[in-house]
C-alpha cells in the first residue's frame, strides 16, 4: 500500500487502523480509544474489536468511545451520553433491565451518517466498481472513493531540449531592453578586440622576421597593450552585465514563484508531498543561482 508523505494516500480507515496499532505498540497502561471502529465496515471493525480490544488489551484500561452497540455485551462498564449530557452508567445488562434503548440513540446517530454515506457512493467510478469486485483491499465505497481522491499525483517532468521561449522568460524576468543591450555589445565588443590583439601580435611577428631593424617596438608595444586593457574592461563590463541579469531573473522568478505558492488553495498542500515543494525552493532555485549563470556565460564566450 502506498502510504505517502504524512499518510497523504491512505483512506480514513487505513489511517484509523494505522494509529490505532502505534497506540499498541506503544503499550501503555491506559487506552483512550475515539471511535476507531466509524472509518471501517463491518467485518473489520469486528475484527479489529476482537483482536485489539478484547484479546491484545484484555489486561489494560481501555475506554472505547464507539457508536455500534454490537460490541458493548463485553464491556464492564457502559457510560451512554446524548448530546454531552450522562444519560444512564452501568453495565449491559443493568442498562437492558433498566430499560434504555440503546437501538433508539444508535438510529438518531446513524440516520445522518447512512445519507452522506449514500450521497458519498453516487461518486463512485466504474473502475473502483471492478478494483472491489476482484478482490480489491478496500472494504467499503467510502474508503475507495478517499483512496481515489488523495491518491498522489506524480511529478510531471519533461525530457527533451528546452525551449527557446523559457530561456527568453529567464532574460525578460532579469533584464530590460538596455541591459541587453550593453551585454550583448560588451561581448561584442571583447571579441572584437581580441581577435584585434591577435592579429596585431601576428603582424608584429611577421615583421619582427622579415625586417628587425625597422620595426618600432614602442609603437607595437601601446598598440598591443592598449588592445589587452580594452579586451580586459570589455570582458569585465560584459561579465557584469550578465550576472546583474542573471542575479535580478533569479530573485524576481523566486518572487514569482512563492507569491503563486502564496496565493495557491489549500489543495495543493494537500496533494503535493512537502518535499516536492520545497524542492522547487532549494534545490531547483540553486541550480538557477549558481549552475545556470556559469553555464550560459561559458555556452556564449565558447560560441
Amino acid at each position: 500500500t502506498l502510504v505517502g508523505e504524512r499518510g497523504l494516500a491512505l483512506s480514513g480507515g487505513q489511517k484509523a487502523r494505522l494509529s490505532l496499532a502505534r497506540a499498541l505498540y506503544h503499550s501503555a497502561d491506559i487506552y483512550l480509544l475515539d471511535d476507531p471502529l466509524s472509518a471501517v465496515d463491518t467485518r473489520v471493525a469486528k475484527h479489529i474489536y476482537q483482536k485489539c480490544c478484547v484479546e491484545y488489551l484484555k489486561d489494560k484500561v481501555t475506554i472505547l468511545v464507539t457508536h455500534s452497540i454490537q460490541f458493548l455485551k463485553d464491556a464492564h462498564q457502559i457510560l451512554v451520553l446524548n448530546d454531552g449530557e450522562c444519560v444512564a452508567i452501568g453495565s449491559y445488562t443493568q442498562l437492558k433491565e433498566g430499560g434504555i434503548d440503546l437501538m433508539a440513540y444508535q438510529r438518531q446517530t446513524d440516520g445522518p451518517i447512512n445519507r452522506r454515506a449514500v450521497k458519498r457512493r453516487t461518486s463512485v467510478t466504474p473502475s473502483m466498481v471492478s478494483s472491489l469486485s476482484e478482490g480489491s483491499d478496500v472494504t467499503d465505497f467510502r474508503e475507495a472513493e478517499e483512496v481515489y481522491e488523495q491518491e498522489v499525483k506524480a511529478e510531471l517532468k519533461l525530457i527533451g531540449s528546452v525551449e527557446s521561449s523559457v530561456y527568453l522568460s529567464y532574460i525578460k524576468a532579469g533584464a530590460g531592453p538596455l541591459l541587453v543591450i550593453l551585454t550583448i555589445l560588451f561581448l561584442i565588443a571583447s571579441q572584437v578586440l581580441y581577435q584585434g590583439s591577435v592579429y596585431w601580435l601576428s603582424l608584429w611577428t611577421n615583421e619582427m622576421r622579415k625586417t628587425p631593424d625597422k620595426v618600432d617596438q614602442t609603437f607595437n608595444i601601446i598598440i598591443y597593450t592598449s588592445l589587452t586593457c580594452g579586451l580586459f574592461v570589455s570582458a569585465l563590463l560584459s561579465i557584469i552585465c550578465f550576472y546583474i541579469m542573471c542575479m535580478r531573473s533569479s530573485v524576481n522568478l523566486y518572487n514569482k514563484i512563492f507569491c503563486a505558492l502564496l496565493r495557491s488553495p489549500i489543495h495543493l498542500f494537500e496533494s503535493s508531498p512537502i518535499g516536492r515543494i520545497l524542492n522547487r525552493f532549494s534545490k531547483d532555485t540553486g541550480i538557477v543561482d549558481e549552475l545556470l549563470p556559469s553555464v550560459a556565460f561559458d555556452f556564449i564566450i565558447v560560441n
